[in-house]
């Protein structure tokens, strides 16, 4: 036997229960509408970057030929190579590679970039990927000469060697750099 308090108990608890189910049901219909949309956005992203690639590939061919580049991301200067890895690296993939476990303790040696092959390598103007960092190019490339009072010399207990550290550039060389 049912009390009318019952059934309008009953009633409010399934009207209670349908809202929930649709709350639920909208909430993964917008689920499926973003996943959707992130999914497509990957795609355009994906199809952008390949044509940007297919692009500027002439020019990575050549300034391949000309100059170093990284073995591990192709598509940056080469500014350092490992002694004993004897792979040419620029400096994020190389502090990134050589962080952790027995390449911690390699050393390596900064690499002589020509300021000729690199301005001839892109034209005359241009944007470039050089050690990492994007610079843009007005008809030449700007290289300061080292100066003598930018490196300090050290000594390495461990390698039993002398070592030369920039304190502008932030780079190691176990050879005397010259000036």
């Amino acid at each position: 036997v049912f009390s009318f308090s019952r059934f309008c108990f009953l009633r409010r608890e399934f009207i209670k229960k349908v809202e929930q189910y649709k709350a639920q049901r909208e909430k993964e219909l917008l689920d499926i509408k973003r996943h959707a949309a992130r999914r497509m956005q990957a795609l355009i992203r994906g199809v952008l970057g390949r044509m940007k690639f297919k692009k500027n590939l002439p020019a990575l061919k050549r300034a391949q030929k000309v100059r170093g580049i990284c073995c591990e991301c192709e598509s940056n200067v080469a500014v350092r190579r490992c002694r004993q890895c004897k792979d040419k690296y620029c400096a994020s993939c190389y502090d990134r590679i050589h962080a952790k476990g027995t390449r911690r303790q390699h050393g390596w040696e900064h690499i002589k970039q020509d300021v000729r092959a690199i301005s001839t390598a892109k034209g005359s103007r241009g944007r470039m990927n050089v050690g990492g960092a994007d610079e843009f190019n007005s008809n030449a490339v700007a290289v300061r000469a080292p100066r003598k009072q930018d490196w300090e010399e050290f000594y390495d207990e461990s390698a039993r060697a002398k070592y030369w550290f920039n304190k502008l550039t932030g780079e190691a060389s176990w050879t005397q750099p010259q000036y």
